[in-house]
């Protein structure tokens, strides 16, 4: 191929230099074998023309180690002709709309995948872009990844359920309604009323409310008890204190390796990461304002206030044991919260990991009378968020093999496993879950059945599991395999958001909404095509590129929280003017 190249190059060389001297020497230098040398040179030239555009341009560096430049170079290497790169209009129309099609053609496996092993979850969540539009996006979610569908502009739309229910209905029908198994959005009215609607046009659909955002409310709502609420302000006050004045903040880094964190403004789970990382840094904080140096700082007037009230703060026993009452008591919802809103399969644990938290709520040590009250307020949000998938989920985890099921438990999965089923296989299904939960056959086989442990080192998932040893129950398999491989939230929406921000964003504003969604489309769907088809690749590679992420820097799982909780403790009722400078800066 190269020897047919060279010869194509050697003939439009002479027909080009048969009447100019002049020219003749250049391109015989040009024909001529290069040396080892030569080309050492020219690759290090190249290497320097493509460093100054990523340095001109700002494009982060790491771009060099995405698969689609290294493809894009070896393509322009191959090319017959001299490359000088796409017109700038093409790559805003014609060329971003082949691309489209050829991203939609090349998910086709995904799809097909899917449809033939676990089906698909329909989620959707609202947003206002960069010029302030609100936008619905739709993707379709399996074991295997999301697809971005598309963001509906919704400007001048009054957004209730009819109106949802018409969006959610037109993408069900392009996707094949037969093969979506349940819709999940947040619990907003609208979206509830939407839910009433397609559950009358589709019987066998499940819909749901979005567990993260669920638990995310749960905690807001704990965190909004009077004895939560203040302590919490306090040690806001502390951390905008250590964080906001450069003395203060690089008098803290001298004590502690680790940095404090400012809880976001959208889920209220952030104000439990930045309370967490300020009692792992309270022997930090503690050294630092009894420090020489901290004292010369609160002489100054400008300071006096803001430095005496946290000085009071952080050395009152009572304010850590609240911090501590306050993450013991959510940490475990927050475990789930973080298992949820990723885009591993949940299905299964929602149930008995709440069932885990009401009993931890009943053991947490809280003052008088709190028990019972936050009891009530996270029972009330289960209420809204629990579906019979969960149950029927919990059912089917074979890590909860043989346990014992409540009156409650057996009617949800019952219930779920008739909506699923004809009359003749629910028949069929029931009988199978005896077998199941009897141990019978291959279930009965402890080496079999500690595959689905995370710990296991020839971990698999559940969904794979039935795949492949549940040929003894097929009706009870197949519906194993959909439900198992079910995601509990609409997490993947909030994240193809921050995909959106990064594409439609302030620099890039007056992108028409149709061109923002084409661009989302194609950047979103080529990652999940690199993902169905090479996932360890596309791991090592996406967490080099994708949009960064504010939480990512929050997972610490393990370092434990040590304080005591003397009952003895000084409480700070009588610190009024403690509480009092606790809103002021």
């Amino acid at each position: 191929m190269h020897l047919a190249r060279f010869e194509r190059i050697k003939q439009n060389s002479r027909a080009s230099t048969s009447g100019s001297g002049s020219n003749a020497e250049p391109h015989a230098k040009r024909l001529k074998q290069p040396t080892i040398q030569e080309m050492i040179t020219d690759k290090h030239n190249l290497d320097l023309k493509v460093a100054e555009f990523l340095y001109a341009t700002g494009v982060p560096l790491h771009i060099v180690r995405s698969p689609y430049f290294k493809e894009m170079c070896e393509e322009i290497s191959r090319s017959y002709v001299p490359y000088s790169g796409p017109a700038y209009n093409a790559l805003r129309t014609t060329l971003l709309e082949q691309v489209k099609a050829r991203v939609s053609k090349a998910c086709k496996p995904w799809e097909d995948h899917a449809r033939e092993v676990t089906g698909f979850v329909l989620v959707s969540d609202g947003w206002t872009d960069a010029q302030h539009r609100p936008l619905i996006n739709f993707l379709l979610t399996s074991p295997k990844g999301q697809k971005f569908l598309r963001a509906v502009d919704t400007s001048g739309e009054t957004k209730d359920g009819k109106y949802i229910a018409a969006q959610l209905t037109a993408i069900m029908e392009e996707v094949g309604p037969e093969d979506v198994i349940a819709v999940i959005m947040d619990g907003a009215s609208n979206n509830v009323s939407a839910n009433q609607i397609l559950m009358e046009r589709f019987p066998w659909l499940f819909t749901l409310h979005c567990t993260a955002h669920s638990l995310d409310l749960a905690c807001e709502k704990l965190g909004g008890f009077t004895y939560f609420k203040d302590h919490i302000a306090m040690g806001k006050k502390v951390i905008r204190v250590l964080t906001n004045h450069h003395f203060t903040s690089a008098l803290f880094k001298t004590q502690s390796k680790l940095f404090l964190l400012k809880p976001g403004d959208t889920r209220f789970y952030s104000a439990y990461i930045a309370v967490r990382r300020l009692l792992l840094c309270k022997n930090a904080v503690q050294k630092t304002v009894v420090s020489t140096e901290w004292a010369s700082w609160a002489d100054k007037a400008e300071y006096k206030n803001k430095a005496s009230t946290v000085s009071r703060i952080v050395l009152n026993a009572s304010f850590w044991i609240a911090l501590a009452r306050f993450i013991i008591l959510l940490r475990p919802i927050v475990r789930l919260l973080r298992l949820v809103d990723s885009n591993m399969p949940s299905m299964s644990k929602v149930y008995p990991e709440c069932c885990e938290i009401e009993k931890h709520i009943q053991n947490v040590s809280l003052p008088a009378d709190m028990n019972q009250e936050v009891a009530d307020i996270f029972r009330d949000r289960w209420d809204k968020l629990h579906s019979p998938l969960h149950a029927l989920g919990y059912l089917l985890e074979p890590q909860f093999q043989g346990a014992k099921l409540g009156a409650e438990v057996k009617a949800d999965y019952r219930k779920a496993l008739k909506k699923m089923l004809s009359s003749t296989e629910y028949t069929k299904a029931l009988s199978e879950i005896t077998k199941f939960s009897n141990k019978e056959g291959v279930f009965g086989d402890p080496d079999i059945m500690s595959l689905t442990d995370e710990n296991h080192p020839d971990h698999i998932p559940t969904y794979q599991f039935w795949a492949e040893y549940g040929d003894e129950v097929p009706t009870l398999s197949k519906v194993a395999q959909k439900v198992t491989a079910m995601t509990s939230s609409a997490g993947a929406c909030e994240r193809n958001w921050s995909a959106y921000d990064f594409i439609h964003c302030k620099k890039r504003n007056k992108l028409t909404p149709e061109r923002a969604n084409d661009l989302v489309f194609v950047f979103s769907n080529l990652r999940l095509m690199k993902k169905f088809k090479d996932p360890e690749k596309f791991a090592d590679w996406v967490s080099e590129i994708e949009p960064e992420q504010e939480e990512a820097l929050l997972q610490e799982e393990g370092d434990e929280i040590e304080l005591e909780e003397g009952e003895a403790a000084e409480e700070l009722a009588d610190d009024s003017d403690v509480e009092s400078a606790v809103d002021s800066d």
